[in-house]
């Protein structure tokens, strides 16, 4: 809750290490943050969705 910049929070729906209802807590509690969740996802999202996490941040923060 301390964490009052706006944030995205990439989680897996299918992540067995970490349960997507952690995620949703973890966005819940802080006040600016939102979850993107990867419907095919699972844990490690960086390894096999980089391309995707990549186009969503040029999608939201990119002008022009």
């Amino acid at each position: 809750p301390k964490i009052s910049k706006k944030t995205l929070i990439f989680w897996g729906k299918h992540d067995t290490y970490t349960p997507l209802r952690h995620g949703k807590l973890i966005a819940k509690k802080m006040p600016n943050a939102e979850l993107v969740i990867f419907k095919n996802g699972r844990h490690g999202l960086h390894h096999t969705h980089s391309a995707d996490i990549l186009n969503t941040l040029k999608e939201r923060y990119t002008t022009g």
